[in-house]
C-alpha cells in the first residue's frame, strides 16, 4: 500500500520535473553560448590591440637597428674627410666593456650591465634590447638598445638610447582603460616595459609574475592568467626580426560583466520557478495524502475485519489438526504417556503403556501412579511433587509393577501443563522402558567393581613383592656396595668381580621391579604426575653423568646437540620425562656398534608441540619387528645377546609420555641405525622457570663428622649393614643405637636426643610415619631430622611420610654413597 502511494505521488510530480529541467538545460545552453560569444570578443579586441602594438614596437626597435647598422658602416668606411662623423649612436663599448660616449667623449666602465655584458655573447650584427636606467643627470629614464660590431676594430658594439615617450607611450596609448594592461619582454621572459608602469615587475620573468604567458599564449588564443589576486584575458606574440614579446591583457569582468549579470537573473528566475513549482507539488502532495489516509483507514478497517475472521477460522481449523495430530502422536508413540489431574488422577494413558505393564483402562484410569510403583525396588522420588506443583519439569527413574507383579524400570520426565492464563491444571508423564539399561548399569557396575578390586590386589601384591624384595635385596646390594668400595689390596681381583656382579644383578633385578611396578600403576590409572616448567638443560644436566661413562665404556660418542640452544620450556613432569630420556639414551648406547655415535636434537617451530630426537648409529630395527617395538618384554630378537634389558622400558617410556600429553614414534633402518622422537607440549609461560641449583658437593675431607645415631629397623641384616657403613666411612664417627620399634626408638629419642634417626616403615605396631609425626608433635623431639629408609616406594606412601615430617625419604636398596652424603651434610650442619 504505501508503496503504491508513493509511486502514485511521484507520478504526479514527473510533469513539473521535466518542465523545470527543460527550463535548466535550456538557459544552460543560452549562458554556455552566450560565454562562448563573449570570449571570442575579447580575443578579437585583444588581438586587434596586440597587432597594433606589434607594429608601433616593431617599427620602432626595427629604425633603432637600422640607425646602428649604419653607423657601424660609417665608422668603418670613415667617410668624412677630417676623420669626424656623424653618428645616431650615443657611445660604442670596446673590448674591455669600456663605453665611450660620441658627443663628449667620456668613458665609463659598463661591465655590470645587461646589454654590455650581452654583447660578448652576440653574433655581429645582432642587438639586445636592455633593463631601462635612469640619467645619472636628469633622472629621466631611457632604454638601451646594443649592436654587436667587428671586434677587430677595437669596438664590441654600438649603444643606442631609447626615451620614455619612445617606449611607453606607444604602449599607453593602445592600453584597454582602466585595467588593462601591456607588456613588453625579451624573449627569455625579462620583462622590459609595463603600461601603466609599474617598477617592481622591471627585470622579472614572465612566469613567475603571470604563469602560463610564457609558452601558451599566441595572437590568435586568449588565455587566462592571474595577477594580483585578479583573473586577467591575456594575448602575447613574439615581434618579427626581434627578440621580443609583447603582452596585451584585461580584467575578465571587462567583457563578461555583461554575462555575469544575465546569469544571475537567470538564476534568480530558475529559483522563483522552482520555488513556485515546488509550492504547488506540495499543495498536490497533501491533498493526494489526504485522500490516501482516508482510502487508508476504510481499507484498514476492512482488512481488520477480514483478518479477525480469517484467524478464527484458521485459529479453530488449526485446533483441530492438532488435537487430531497429540491424539494420533500420543496413540501411535512407542513412549508411555500418562496424564492426570492437579491431585494426580489419572485421566489419560496411552496405548504403549497399557501394552508395557498389561493393564487395561478400567484398570489405571481414576487412579493415582502410586498404585504402580513396586515398594521394594523403586527408590524415592521425594523431589517429584514439590518440582512440578513449582511449575518446573521432573525427571528421575523409578520402578513400576506390571499386572503380572513383575518389575519395570522407566525413565520418566514429568512435566506441569497451564493454560493460557498461566494456571497449570494437568500433569503429563512421559516413560521410557529402562529395565535393560538397568540391568546392564547393575552389570557394568559389578564390572567395575571387579576390575577396580582386582586392580587393587594386583597393585597391593606388587607393593607388597616389593617390598618383600627390596628389603633382603637392602643387605646383598647394601654389603656388596662395601666389598666393591674397599680398597686395593683388600679384596683380590676374583673377590672383587663377584661383588661387582652382584651388584649388577642386583641393580638389574630392581630396575625390573620398578619398572613392573611403574607400568601397574599407568595400568591402574593410579600414576601421580606432577607437571611444572621444565628445561632441557636441567635434564641434560642430570642425565648425562650417567650416560657418558656408560658410552665411553662402549666406545660410543654422545652428541649433545642440545645445550648450548634455547629450545622452549616443556610442561611435563621433570622426574618422569628424564626417566623417558634416560631409557632412550641408554638403549642407543646399549644397541649400537663400537665407534658408533648417539645424537641428542632438539626441533620446534613458533608454537605447537617440541620435539627431541635421539638417534643412533646401530645395527637398526628390522621391518617386520617394528610392530613390536612399544609391546611389553618385546626385547625384538636382543634376548640372546648379551646385552641387558627387561623389554618394558620402551612400554613404559610410551605410557609415560601419552600420560603427559605428547607422543613418542621412530623411524629405524637396519643397518643405518634408529632414532626415537618425542613430541611434547610447551609451557603455556616460557619465562617461569625455577632454576634448581645443585648444592656444592661437600667437602668430605675438611671435618668428621661427630654425632648420635638413632636407626629404627626390625631387621637384623639391615642393622648389621647399618654399623658397617658407619664402621666404614673414615669420614663418621658417629654412634649407633639401635631399635627394633617405633616406640622403643621413640622412648630412646627422648632419653639420648640422637643428632639423626633413621626410620623404617614397615614397623611391627606403630609404623614410621606414625612415629615422626608424634616426633613432630613432641616440642622435645621435634627439631631432631628424621629420614625414612624404606622398602615401600609406593607414591602414596612417599607422599604421606614426607608431610608426616621426613626430611628425606631413602629407598631399600640403599645408596651408600647417597646416604653418605647426606650423612655428612647433616653432620656438618650438627658440629
Amino acid at each position: 500500500m504505501t508503496l503504491s502511494s508513493s509511486k502514485t505521488r511521484f507520478q504526479a510530480f514527473i510533469p513539473l520535473i521535466v518542465v523545470n529541467v527543460s527550463i535548466l538545460l535550456g538557459s544552460i545552453l543560452w549562458l554556455a553560448g552566450e560565454y562562448s560569444h563573449q570570449t571570442n570578443s575579447a580575443q578579437a579586441t585583444l588581438s586587434s590591440l596586440t597587432r597594433a602594438t606589434l607594429l608601433s614596437v616593431s617599427q620602432l626597435f626595427s629604425q633603432t637597428q637600422q640607425n646602428l647598422l649604419r653607423d657601424e658602416d660609417q665608422l668603418r668606411r670613415k667617410a668624412s674627410a677630417d676623420g669626424k662623423i656623424a653618428l645616431t649612436a650615443t657611445a660604442f663599448i670596446d673590448t674591455s666593456l669600456h663605453q665611450h660616449s660620441t658627443h663628449d667623449g667620456a668613458v665609463i666602465d659598463v661591465g655590470g650591465r645587461d646589454y654590455a655584458r650581452a654583447l660578448s655573447r652576440m653574433e655581429d650584427g645582432e642587438t639586445f634590447a636592455g633593463l631601462p636606467m635612469a640619467d645619472p643627470v636628469d633622472s629621466s629614464m631611457w632604454w638601451t638598445v646594443s649592436l654587436r660590431t667587428d671586434a677587430q676594430s677595437g669596438q664590441l658594439g654600438l649603444v643606442a638610447k631609447l626615451s620614455v615617450d619612445q617606449v611607453l607611450k606607444p604602449l599607453e596609448s593602445v592600453r584597454i582603460k582602466p585595467d588593462g594592461l601591456i607588456w613588453l619582454a625579451r624573449d627569455d621572459g625579462t620583462i622590459l616595459a609595463t603600461a601603466p608602469w609599474r617598477a617592481e615587475l622591471i627585470g622579472q620573468n614572465l612566469e613567475s609574475a603571470a604563469p602560463g604567458l610564457m609558452n601558451r599564449g599566441s595572437v590568435e588564443r586568449v588565455i587566462s592568467t592571474h595577477l594580483n589576486g585578479s583573473t586577467y584575458l591575456a594575448v602575447t606574440a613574439a615581434i618579427p626580426e626581434h627578440p621580443l614579446r609583447l603582452v596585451v591583457a584585461t580584467r575578465d569582468d571587462m567583457f563578461l560583466v555583461d554575462w555575469w549579470r544575465e546569469a544571475g537573473i537567470m538564476a534568480v528566475l530558475m529559483l522563483v520557478m522552482v520555488a513556485t513549482s515546488a509550492v504547488t507539488a506540495l499543495r498536490q502532495a497533501r491533498l493526494q495524502e489526504r485522500l490516501e489516509t482516508v482510502n487508508t483507514k476504510l481499507r484498514h478497517e476492512m482488512e481488520k475485519q477480514s483478518a479477525v475472521l480469517e484467524s478464527e477460522i484458521r485459529e479453530r481449523l488449526g485446533q483441530e489438526r492438532l488435537a487430531r495430530m497429540l491424539r494420533n502422536a500420543l496413540e501411535y508413540s512407542g513412549t508411555m504417556v500418562l496424564i492426570t489431574d492437579m491431585d494426580g488422577v489419572i485421566e489419560y494413558a496411552n496405548p504403549s503403556f497399557y501394552k508395557a505393564t498389561g493393564y487395561h483402562p478400567a484398570d489405571i484410569v481414576g487412579q493415582k501412579p502410586a498404585m504402580l510403583r513396586h515398594r521394594e525396588l523403586s527408590p524415592p522420588a521425594s523431589t517429584l511433587w514439590p518440582t512440578i506443583r513449582d511449575g518446573r519439569t521432573w525427571t528421575g527413574m523409578f520402578c513400576n509393577r506390571r499386572k503380572d507383579g513383575s518389575p519395570l524400570w522407566v525413565s520418566a520426565t514429568i512435566s506441569p501443563v497451564a493454560d493460557s492464563s498461566g494456571l497449570t491444571t494437568h500433569y503429563v508423564a512421559v516413560e521410557e522402558d529402562a529395565t535393560s539399561r538397568r540391568v546392564g548399569e547393575e552389570e557394568l557396575m559389578q564390572a567395575k567393581q571387579a576390575a577396580e578390586a582386582a586392580s587393587l590386589a594386583k597393585s597391593e601384591f606388587l607393593s607388597s613383592m616389593s617390598h618383600e624384595l627390596r628389603t633382603p635385596m637392602n643387605a646383598i646390594l647394601g654389603f656388596a656396595q662395601l666389598l666393591a668400595s674397599a680398597e686395593d689390596g683388600e679384596l683380590g681381583e676374583r673377590q672383587r668381580f663377584y661383588a661387582d656382579s652382584i651388584l649388577k644383578s642386583g641393580n638389574h633385578l630392581i630396575s625390573l621391579v620398578n619398572d613392573i611396578l611403574d607400568m601397574a600403576r599407568i595400568e591402574a590409572g593410579r600414576l601421580s604426575l606432577s607437571f611444572e616448567p621444565v628445561t632441557l638443560e636441567r635434564i641434560l644436566n642430570d642425565i648425562k653423568p650417567m650416560i657418558v661413562p656408560m658410552a665411553e665404556r662402549r666406545k660410543v660418542t654422545v652428541v649433545d646437540e642440545i645445550s648450548g640452544k634455547t629450545p622452549p620450556v616443556l610442561e611435563a613432569d621433570f622426574t618422569r620425562l628424564k626417566q623417558v630420556l634416560i631409557n632412550l639414551t641408554s638403549n642407543a648406547i646399549k644397541y649400537n656398534r663400537s665407534g658408533g655415535s648417539v645424537r641428542l636434537s632438539v626441533s620446534h617451530g613458533d608454537s605447537g608441540p617440541v620435539r627431541i630426537s635421539v638417534s643412533d648409529t646401530g645395527i637398526g630395527i628390522p621391518e617386520k619387528r617394528k610392530a613390536e617395538v612399544f609391546l611389553p618384554f618385546a626385547r625384538l630378537g636382543a634376548e640372546a645377546s648379551s646385552v641387558e634389558g627387561t623389554g618394558i622400558g620402551l612400554t613404559i617410556s610410551k605410557m609415560l609420555i601419552e600420560s603427559m600429553g605428547g607422543q613418542i614414534g621412530f623411524f629405524s633402518q637396519e643397518n643405518l641405525g634408529t632414532t626415537f622422537w618425542l613430541e611434547i607440549p610447551r609451557a603455556a609461560q616460557q619465562n617461569q622457570v625455577t632454576t634448581i641449583r645443585e648444592a656444592p658437593s661437600p667437602e668430605t675431607d675438611s671435618c668428621l663428622c661427630r654425632m648420635t645415631l638413632l636407626y629404627v629397623e626390625d631387621n637384623p641384616s639391615n642393622v648389621e649393614l647399618m654399623q658397617e657403613i658407619i664402621d666404614q666411612d673414615p669420614h663418621c664417627h658417629c654412634t649407633l643405637l639401635v631399635a627394633t620399634t617405633a616406640e622403643e626408638g621413640l622412648s630412646m629419642a627422648r632419653e639420648r636426643q640422637p643428632g639423626l634417626v633413621i626410620m623404617d616403615i614397615n614397623l611391627p605396631g606403630m609404623n614410621g610415619i606414625e612415629a615422626v609425626a608424634q616426633m613432630k608433635a613432641d616440642p622435645e623431639l621435634r627439631s631432631i631430622p628424621v629420614i625414612a629408609l624404606s622398602a615401600d616406594v609406593m607414591p602414596d606412601t612417599i607422599r604421606s611420610g614426607m608431610k608426616a615430617g621426613f626430611v628425606r625419604y631413602l629407598r631399600k636398596p640403599l645408596d651408600i654413597g647417597e646416604f653418605r652424603k647426606i650423612l655428612n651434610q647433616l653432620g656438618r650442619v650438627a658440629n
